[in-house]
């Protein structure tokens, strides 16, 4: 069973994990679609990668706020696995990552419009900051929707309409 923190139906309190599973207070187990708000990718308490962290850790400490030689090796390497990529950079969960994604989409082009993806009647899942949040309690969705269309997932006619929603731009 698929666990999401968007569904009133689902517990919000969760005591472990393990691979991409999670565990809620009940003892109830669910698939964490979420991955842990997108940077876990490799699932919870993967032994190879525990060992890997508390090594690094040991020698600079577990989060610095500015670049290590180890997140610039790193970023290198991510640069050479992508053709066209030419830097890389880092966040901590799903709404720094997708807000940087957003602003430098924006400085690239010149251009204010996004596509987001929507998910049956609400969104798909793009971090937790109020520019994604529309409809929540102090969001503005004039904010939200002044420059942004949505498209619906494997529908190439819904990305050309929201294309062409934003034509101008």
């Amino acid at each position: 069973e698929p666990w999401c923190i968007d569904n009133p139906a689902f517990p919000k309190f969760l005591v472990s994990g393990e691979g991409c599973r999670v565990l809620d207070i009940d003892g109830r187990e669910y698939v964490d679609y979420l991955s842990g708000f997108g940077a876990n990718v490799l699932g919870y308490k993967d032994i190879r990668v525990e060992a890997a962290a508390m090594e690094a850790s040991s020698a600079a400490g577990p989060l610095l706020t500015g670049p290590t030689e180890l997140s610039v090796q790193l970023a290198e390497r991510l640069v050479g696995l992508r053709p066209g990529a030419t830097w890389a950079l880092f966040g901590k969960n799903g709404s720094d990552v997708t807000t940087l994604a957003r602003v430098a989409a924006r400085a690239a082009t010149g251009k204010r419009g996004i596509l987001r993806q929507r998910s049956g009647t609400t969104f798909a899942y793009h971090g937790a900051s109020p520019q994604w949040a529309r409809g929540k309690p102090g969001v503005i969705a004039e904010e939200s929707e002044q420059f942004e269309a949505s498209y619906t997932y494997n529908d190439l006619d819904s990305v050309r309409k929201a294309l062409v929603s934003l034509e101008g731009d």
